[in-house]
């Protein structure tokens, strides 16, 4: 066995072959601060640092516009097979910039998460409306 070779050798089991490609992520969770932009312009966010959505238990939602900011309580997260996601959000009753009272809806957010760690999704508000969404940031894959 020539020097090279020898010297090699442990370099390459040290990394292995199959090292070089990231493993796929068997459970992701939220990285603090998450945001999700909408198509239907709403950003919604909230900050959790675990699978569940929300740790603090509330998320807000802003327009551009004359639209008032909405807050309210957040349930659901990743599911324990570590790609799936589903949210429940009740938006607190608001006011519009003239005055006019908007009441409560709610918003579900179902979607998936890709292996980048881009979660994406529809949202169906109380009213039937859709969106598509996706997280602005990769999740972060969870340490087993």
């Amino acid at each position: 066995m020539s020097l090279g070779i020898a010297a090699a050798l442990p370099i390459a089991l040290l990394f292995g072959a199959g090292q070089s490609q990231a493993a796929a992520c068997k459970q992701w969770r939220f990285d603090g601060y998450t945001e999700i932009s909408q198509s239907d312009g709403w950003t919604m966010y909230f900050t959790s640092y675990n699978t569940k959505a929300g740790s603090r238990g509330e998320a807000r939602a802003t327009k551009p516009g004359p639209d008032v900011p909405l807050n309210g309580p957040i349930s659901g997260g990743i599911s324990s097979g570590g790609r799936d996601i589903s949210m429940h959000v009740e938006w607190q009753g608001r006011y519009t910039p003239k005055g006019t009272y908007l009441g409560y809806g709610t918003g579900q957010y179902n979607g998936q998460i890709r292996s980048d760690g881009i979660a994406y999704g529809t949202v169906v508000s109380s009213d039937n409306n859709e969106a598509s969404w996706h997280t602005v940031r990769p999740l972060v894959c969870k340490a087993t």
